[in-house]
């Protein structure tokens, strides 16, 4: 990560040590993929979907066509649901996960989500959330041929890539114990973008951990944000 991304910061805070959230980097020939999952289950349980939701990734992501997020999580889902079994809507086990996976290349960065946005801070722009397709991987509810979508995001320099798992945003805390929320994430974007990321790390931290007060972590926790290099030489 400290190569291809050398500006970049993640927070991971399992709930119970280990969980279902993983963050994921595979480099390319043209460029690299990034991803931020959230696995269903805490514990053990959700640490055995991160390892089994790594593993397809790491054999798709070698025979899909390179800078096609949109076919990774199309073969995810497949890959999850026949490991599992969940093609048999009889079944009664249910697991899978949200994703939200980049492929940065030279001059683009595409994105496709299950169940998660992508936020994107531009210095010319301002934050723009994409969002994902709503259907989550893996699930009995999920068909086989679900067709996610890709979406391709102009570069321009200093733009800030945030993803997250929504073990921050309903993180319950306040006076009133409402959750954190998706917008006052974003004003914490908005108003600390332009500084270095690990102080916006820093600072961030002591944000939710302010307003969780003495609330009980709800959920797994991942946020990764990185600024994606112009120019930048891959193999």
């Amino acid at each position: 990560m400290d190569r291809l991304m050398p500006q970049h910061f993640v927070l991971w805070a399992p709930r119970d040590g280990v969980g279902g959230d993983f963050y994921w980097l595979k480099e390319t020939k043209h460029g690299y993929y990034v991803a931020v999952g959230d696995c269903t289950g805490h514990g053990v349980p959700g640490a055995f979907m991160t390892m089994l939701s790594i593993s397809h990734l790491n054999q798709i992501a070698e025979r899909c066509e390179e800078g096609d997020p949109a076919g990774i999580l199309y073969n995810l889902n497949q890959s999850i649901k026949a490991t599992l079994n969940q093609q048999d809507q009889s079944e009664l086990a249910d697991d899978g996960l949200d994703i939200a996976l980049c492929y940065v290349g030279h001059e683009q960065l595409i994105f496709a989500g299950g169940g998660s946005s992508l936020f994107v801070m531009d210095q010319e722009t301002g934050l723009t959330v994409y969002k994902g397709n709503r259907a989550s991987l893996g699930y009995r509810r999920t068909a086989d041929d679900y067709p996610y979508t890709s979406t391709i995001i102009s570069r321009n320099e200093g733009m800030t890539i945030y993803m997250l798992t929504d073990g921050i945003v309903d993180q319950s805390g306040g006076e009133k114990g409402f959750s954190f929320g998706k917008s006052r994430f974003k004003q914490f974007i908005e108003a600390h973008a332009a500084l270095p990321l690990d102080k916006q790390r820093e600072l961030f931290i002591a944000k939710l951990s302010e307003y969780q007060g003495k609330e009980d972590q709800r959920d797994d926790m991942t946020l990764l944000a990185f600024r994606p290099l112009l120019q930048q030489r891959f193999k």
